[in-house]
């Protein structure tokens, strides 16, 4: 250790000014010798340096540091992390041990710097910084056909038509759900499938959507600007932040199975599947999306049932009343 200090350029000097009182004949050099000599002591021809003891913990340990020599650094920090001993600490703890005994200029910066590189850290350890985009919430909107969060379902098998997905919007206000069959994802076929959203329920305010290269896209970016539409994007891998359309997935995935398993297409059924949604009661509005768009309840499938039970059996009225008589009489 002593040959190795005497052999240092920056320790020998302080060395040799503690030992001989000598400073190198640079102004600069000397003021820096000056300054740091200080903090450092000449024991048994060894240098060392004088702990700071600000903290509880340092009171207890040594009053001294031994100096470690740039030539020795890399040998020490591979002792203090990567010896089982020293068992691939973080770089506190590391930097902790490390200056229990030793002592070289820069330890932060250089401590930090090899914890960083150090490949089976980064291979194996969990980092706790925050990678992906933080989540924002969206204003509710007050109207219906305002804002709409917008998805792909699928891939399906391929219908007669050719169809194999699934495009879906939910309305934000109502949670009325729009589905359209789709050949494929490109963007052309996407923008055909919002144009025929624009064209049925008005063209809203906002699109919400993930960042599927499907939204993404030029087209979708010139079709929205043409129409004035603002485009949102949810963080990336953070698929709840489409609640709204990913739970209708799961019901229209439930309620299209039942039809399929009967031999029936799924595209056939597509229509009257987004039609019992729309018109079941939404547990998160305690309406059904038609209640609150047509302000009434007649467009749902009991009032369909209805209607076609009283005109099949309007040409047997004489013999329905008969029998509410006599059941009430008898």
């Amino acid at each position: 250790m002593k040959e190795l200090q005497g052999q240092d350029n920056v320790l020998s000097q302080i060395i040799d000014y503690l030992e001989n009182d000598n400073l190198p004949e640079s102004q600069k050099e000397a003021r820096r010798i000056l300054l740091q000599s200080a903090d450092y002591a000449v024991i048994d021809s060894i240098l060392f340096h004088s702990r700071i003891t600000k903290a509880r913990r340092n009171k207890m340990m040594g009053h001294y540091q031994i100096v470690v020599p740039d030539a020795l650094i890399n040998t020490v920090l591979k002792v203090v992390h990567d010896s089982p001993l020293g068992g691939h600490c973080g770089i506190n703890n590391t930097l902790d041990r490390a200056k229990e005994h030793f002592f070289f200029p820069r330890m932060g910066k250089i401590i930090t710097d090899y914890v960083q590189s150090c490949h089976l850290c980064q291979i194996r350890k969990v980092s706790n910084k925050k990678t992906k985009q933080s989540i924002v919430s969206f204003p509710t909107p007050a109207e219906p056909f305002q804002v709409w969060q917008i998805d792909l379902c699928g891939p399906y098998p391929v219908s007669p038509n050719g169809n194999s997905y699934v495009f879906t919007a939910v309305d934000m206000f109502s949670k009325f759900m729009f589905a359209y069959p789709l050949r494929n994802k490109d963007a052309a076929t996407i923008c055909e499938a919002l144009y025929h959203m624009f064209t049925t329920y008005g063209v809203c305010q906002t699109l919400i959507s993930d960042r599927g290269s499907e939204f993404t896209n030029k087209c979708a970016a010139e079709l929205c600007k043409l129409l004035e539409v603002t485009q949102e994007f949810t963080p990336a891998f953070a698929h709840h932040c489409l609640g709204a359309c990913e739970r209708q997935h799961r019901t229209l995935a439930e309620r299209l199975t039942t039809q399929v398993l009967k031999g029936k297409p799924w595209e056939n059924e597509l229509h009257s599947v987004t039609f019992s949604m729309n018109s079941c009661v939404n547990n998160s509005i305690d309406f059904s999306p038609f209640e609150i768009i047509f302000e009434r309840a007649k467009f749902s499938a009991d009032a369909i049932s209805r209607r076609i039970f009283k005109r099949y059996t309007n040409g047997h009225a004489n013999v329905l009343s008969r029998i509410e008589f006599q059941i009430e009489y008898d």
